[in-house]
């Protein structure tokens, strides 16, 4: 079920040009590839917990989903982390999504600001802005 909500995320993502004009289509699952052009988008599915819901009939789970937005300077990762959590992943955000079926989002954590060291001995830093997600959804 992660690698469903994950997929799904990572489409919804690649759909929405308010992101795609940020970062093209470099949007990754897990990890962002070394010396991938930046911005970039990492899409990681920390926690999946099946519950069921008051009929007793259909799993509904809690998804913890969070997504780096990496850019070679503080304010276009805080601007690609904008266009995600108000564009592509709305709290107001429910129905069938990429596959799925959301019935809630909900930012759990962020955003948050991390720097991380040059790549490669090179003295670039990259900005990263994290932030966490809870999505209660259910395969279609």
């Amino acid at each position: 079920m992660s690698a469903d909500i994950g997929k799904s995320v990572r489409t919804r993502l690649s759909k929405r040009s308010a992101v795609t004009n940020i970062c093209g289509d470099s949007i990754f699952a897990g990890v962002r590839d070394q010396g991938s052009k930046l911005p970039a988008l990492v899409v990681q599915v920390t926690g999946n917990t099946p519950e069921q819901d008051l009929s007793g009939t259909n799993r509904i789970y809690p998804s913890i989903v969070t997504i780096l937005a990496y850019a070679l300077d503080r304010d276009k990762a805080n601007e690609l982390a904008l266009q995600v959590r108000d564009d592509a992943l709305p709290p107001d955000l429910y129905g069938r999504v990429e596959g799925m079926e959301w019935q809630e989002v909900t930012l759990q954590s962020g955003p948050v600001e991390i720097e991380q060291e040059p790549e490669d001995g090179g003295d670039q830093w990259i900005r990263i802005t994290s932030q966490e997600f809870v999505i209660w959804n259910a395969a279609v």
